[in-house]
C-alpha cells in the first residue's frame, strides 16, 4: 500500500493529513470559483449528456459501468455515443479530436476509451476538451444520447444527468479534498448527483443510508480469461484454480484485482504499477516463467507484444434493474 493510500484511507494515519488541511480548504475554494466561472459559459448539447465519474482520485469501477450502460441503452434501441478525455493518451489539447476505429492504437487514445469502444463498438471520440469531442461526435453521428466517460469536474460541458461511482470498501477516504485527502470536490457534492452507484463491498449500506434512494449497489463480476497474445482465445475461470501466476495491474486500486484473483483460486505474485501505466515489453519479459494475468485495461495495451503467457481477466458490471428504471425515468424515456 502506497503512502498516499495509507494517508487517505486508513484511520490510524489520519493525523498525518491534518497539516495539509489548510491546503485542502484552499483547493476547495479555487475549485468552487473555477466551477462557477465555467458553468456560466457551459456549452449545452442538442441531445442528453450523462456524465459518469468519481469524486475521488483512483479507481472505483467506472469503466465497467460505462460499458454496461452503453450496452443497456443500445438494447433499448437508442443510438449511443461516448466522449472521453483519453487520460494518459497521446491526444493533446492542440490536436484535433480523434474518432476511434478498429485499427486505433490504445497507447494513442488511452486504455479506458479503447476498452469501451472495443467492448461496445459505439461511436467514441477522444479529446482533452470534452466540448470539442462532443461537437465532432454529434457532427459525425446521429445520436440519441451521449455518455461522458469521467468529467464530473469538466464544467465547460453542460450535463443532463450526473452519476458518481463510489468504491464501497474505500468509500470517500478521510473525506478531505486534495492534497490532505482523495476528494476532487467536497463530500457535499454527492448530494447534487442524480445517481450514486456503489461498487460492491460490505460497507455499501452506509453510503446508501447517507444518500437515500438515488444510491444503488452494483457488482463487477469476472466472466472468463482472454488470451492476450492476439488470438483472443477464451479460457474458463476454472483455469485459475490452483494456478501460480503473476498478477499485474496498472490501475487506481490494484488490491481489488489481486483479491479477485485470490478468490478465484489463483496463487498470485502481485506486481502493481502506477495507474494507466504505459506497459513496455521490458516491464513483462522477465515474468516469463509463469502465466501473467492482467486487468482488461492493462492487457489491451500489451496484446501486440506477442507474449504467449499473457491473459486478461474479463469482467462486467451488473447494474440493478431498479437503477436502470430510475435512470430511464429521469431521462424521460418511460
Amino acid at each position: 500500500m502506497s503512502f498516499l493510500d495509507k494517508l487517505w484511507y486508513q484511520q490510524r494515519y489520519r493525523w498525518l493529513a491534518l497539516p495539509l488541511v489548510p491546503l485542502s480548504h484552499l483547493f476547495e475554494r479555487v475549485a468552487a470559483m473555477r466551477r462557477l466561472r465555467l458553468q456560466a459559459a457551459a456549452i449545452k448539447s442538442t441531445v442528453p449528456v450523462v456524465v459518469i465519474g468519481n469524486l475521488t482520485v483512483g479507481g472505483t469501477g467506472k469503466t465497467p459501468v460505462v460499458i454496461a450502460l452503453v450496452r443497456f441503452l443500445m438494447s433499448q434501441g437508442l443510438r449511443v455515443g461516448v466522449i472521453s478525455r483519453g487520460y494518459k493518451s497521446r491526444v493533446r489539447s492542440s490536436d484535433a479530436p480523434v474518432i476511434l476505429h478498429d485499427e486505433v492504437d490504445p497507447l494513442d487514445v488511452g486504455d479506458e476509451p479503447y476498452l469501451i469502444y472495443r467492448e461496445t463498438l459505439c461511436p467514441l471520440v477522444v479529446h482533452p476538451k470534452r466540448t470539442e469531442a462532443l461537437a465532432l461526435l454529434l457532427q459525425k453521428f446521429n445520436l440519441d444520447i451521449v455518455l461522458s466517460d469521467d468529467g464530473l469536474q469538466h464544467y465547460a460541458l453542460a450535463r443532463t444527468l450526473e452519476i458518481a461511482v463510489v468504491d464501497a470498501k474505500r468509500q470517500l477516504g478521510n473525506r478531505f479534498c486534495l492534497p490532505a485527502g482523495p476528494l476532487r470536490e467536497p463530500v457535499e457534492r454527492l448530494h447534487e448527483m442524480d445517481f450514486i452507484l456503489v461498487n460492491q463491498g460490505n460497507k455499501a449500506m452506509a453510503i446508501q443510508h447517507a444518500f437515500g434512494a438515488k444510491a444503488f449497489e452494483f457488482y463487477v463480476t469476472p466472466e472468463y480469461l482472454l488470451k492476450a497474445d492476439g488470438s483472443r482465445a477464451i479460457m474458463p475461470l476454472v483455469f485459475l484454480q490452483g494456478l501460480s501466476c503473476y498478477a499485474v495491474a496498472g490501475i487506481g486500486h490494484p488490491e481489488r484485482f489481486f483479491a479477485t484473483l485470490k478468490l478465484l483460486g489463483a496463487d498470485i505474485q502481485p506486481r502493481a504499477f502506477p495507474d494507466h501505466h504505459q506497459f513496455t515489453l521490458k516491464d513483462l519479459e522477465s515474468l516469463n516463467n509463469l502465466p501473467i494475468v492482467m486487468t482488461q485495461k492493462d492487457a489491451v495495451k500489451c496484446e501486440g507484444m506477442g507474449l504467449q503467457n499473457l491473459y486478461a481477466l474479463e469482467i462486467s458490471a451488473e447494474l440493478p434493474v431498479e437503477f436502470l428504471r430510475a435512470f430511464m425515468r429521469k431521462l424521460g424515456y418511460t
